[in-house]
């Protein structure tokens, strides 16, 4: 999976990353547009179950975390207790981090 968060509001910026979740994981479209909060979008990643590698990238982070700064101490959280046991590997970039 890969996203590449630019300058927009948060509300924005959520429903196009969780398009991108929805492009992995299409049934969950079935059920809702987007999803509500950032918890929830990241939660559902690392909830993801598969046999293979999954790679989600986050390109251009800051512009993501600009419209909610709890982002990054939402991923720590879900990386200490889920992602870090499991199958998906994590890729954040952007020109300043």
């Amino acid at each position: 999976m890969f996203y590449a968060g630019h300058e927009c509001t948060n509300t924005i910026q959520l429903e196009e990353f969780s398009k991108a979740i929805f492009a992995l994981q299409p049934e969950a479209n079935r059920y809702f547009d987007s999803f509500k909060n950032w918890f929830d979008a990241f939660s559902f990643i690392a909830d993801y179950n598969s046999e293979e590698k999954i790679i989600v990238v986050i390109d251009e982070f800051p512009y993501v975390c600009k419209g909610d700064k709890s982002i990054p101490s939402i991923l720590q959280n879900l990386w200490d207790h889920k992602l870090k046991e499991s199958n998906i590997m994590l890729i954040i970039s952007g020109s300043s981090v």
